[in-house]
C-alpha cells in the first residue's frame, strides 16, 4: 500500500539479520546453527604451476573460473587436473563426492555439488558435510544466503570471505525429512520457471 518504503534489491532479496524477529517465525523443531556445524569447511589451494609434475595427473581440480557460464548443479571436474605429489605439495585438500563447493571470491557465490573427490583453488570456500543427505539443502540454502554472505566479506582489489567468516554464517536447519520436501518444492518451481522462460 505504499506505507513501507523498500527498494526493489531489499524486496527480491531478503537479508538474514540478527539484528531484527527473522527467526521468530521458524518452527519449533528447527534449529539455528552455523555453517562449521555441518562439517568440515575447506579452502583450497594451487600448486606451482612451473612445476610440471604438479600438474596433469588424475585429481579433479576446480577453479572459480570453470564455473563461469557453468549452470549445472553437479560437477565432476574443472578444466585442469592436478597430481598426487601437486596435493602433496600445495594447501590444496582433498574433498568428497557429493560435498557443497561455493566460491568465495572473484566472484562469491557461485555454487556447485561435486560428483567425484575434488580440489579447488584458493578461490573456494568448500564444505564436506558430515551428513551427505543434506547436500541439496545446503546448496539451495547458500544461493539463498549469497547476499548475505557477500556483505560479511571483505577487501579492497575485490572482496572475499574468509573460512571463519563462512564458517559463522547462520544456518536454518530443519529436520532431513523436512529439508527433502523443500529441496523437492524448489526444484519443480526451478523447473516451471525455467519451462517460462523456453516459452518466451
Amino acid at each position: 500500500e505504499g506505507k513501507i518504503k523498500l527498494s526493489k534489491d531489499e524486496l527480491l532479496q531478503p537479508q538474514i539479520s540478527e539484528d531484527n524477529d527473522y527467526y521468530q517465525d521458524l518452527p519449533e523443531n528447527w534449529e539455528i546453527c552455523k555453517l562449521k556445524d555441518l562439517g568440515k569447511i575447506i579452502s583450497g589451494g594451487t600448486p606451482d604451476t612451473k612445476n610440471k609434475i604438479y600438474w596433469n595427473g588424475d585429481i579433479n581440480w576446480l577453479t572459480p573460473a570453470d564455473l563461469s557460464g557453468y549452470k549445472n548443479k553437479y560437477i565432476a571436474g574443472g578444466e585442469r587436473k592436478i597430481s598426487k605429489i601437486g596435493l602433496n605439495h600445495s594447501s590444496a585438500q582433498l574433498i568428497r563426492p557429493y560435498s557443497v563447493l561455493y566460491s568465495s571470491r572473484a566472484p562469491i557465490g557461485y555454487c556447485v555439488i561435486n560428483t567425484d573427490y575434488i580440489t579447488t583453488n584458493q578461490g573456494f570456500k568448500s564444505i564436506d558435510n558430515i551428513n551427505k543427505e543434506m547436500t541439496d539443502y545446503i546448496f539451495y540454502y547458500l544461493k539463498y544466503a549469497t547476499n548475505s554472505i557477500v556483505a560479511k566479506a571483505s577487501g579492497t582489489t575485490f572482496k572475499e570471505i574468509s573460512g571463519t567468516s563462512f564458517g559463522n554464517i547462520e544456518f536454518m536447519l530443519p529436520p532431513l525429512n523436512e529439508q527433502k520436501r523443500i529441496v523437492v518444492r524448489l526444484e519443480n518451481l526451478l523447473n516451471k520457471i525455467e519451462q517460462i522462460k523456453d516459452s518466451l
